[in-house]
């Protein structure tokens, strides 16, 4: 019996992680959401993060996204957080234009998930449901694929001899 050996990639080791948010269920209430997808990454510098939102969705308490991301070029020690947020009603908005004191109507956390990206390394792709962590009810449907970049073997082979 041949048995695979799963070598640990080194935190710099480079890249593409596929995210597909299928949907986020059982919210308690019928409410307009969007979800945030942040990824964190320490060897990406000057600017460590990546944000990518999808379109919200009206009155659902358990919202289908169907929003397919990627994240191209990241290192292997990335962290992906996905947040699920309530779009604010009608009547904060026209409240916080009312009221010069009051700060602008920002959307509510509903919920989040941390994936660090070595553990989606370890099987390329993974299929799951994750409980939302900080919220009473929800879980998050998402399938996540990683992809290895070798970029120390794009030498300069074959490049073209500059002309004068």
């Amino acid at each position: 019996m041949l048995e695979q050996s799963f070598v640990e990639p080194s935190p710099s080791a480079k890249g593409v992680l596929t995210v597909d948010l299928k949907k986020v269920m059982h919210l308690g209430e019928a409410t307009d959401t969007f979800a945030v997808l942040r990824l964190y990454d320490p060897h990406r510098l000057p600017v460590p993060d990546i944000e990518v939102r999808t379109k919200v969705e009206v009155n659902e308490d358990s919202p289908r996204y169907n929003f397919r991301t990627d994240f191209v070029n990241i290192s292997a020690s990335s962290v992906l957080t996905l947040s699920v947020y309530k779009q604010p009603g009608m009547m904060a908005a026209l409240t916080s234009l009312k009221v010069p004191f009051l700060q602008k109507a920002e959307a509510k956390p509903l919920g989040k998930v941390r994936i660090p990206v070595n553990t989606v390394i370890k099987d390329g792709r993974v299929k799951d449901i994750y409980p939302l962590q900080e919220a009473q009810t929800g879980e998050a449907h998402l399938t996540l694929e990683w992809s290895g970049v070798d970029v120390s073997s794009s030498g300069e082979r074959g490049a073209p001899a500059a002309s004068a």
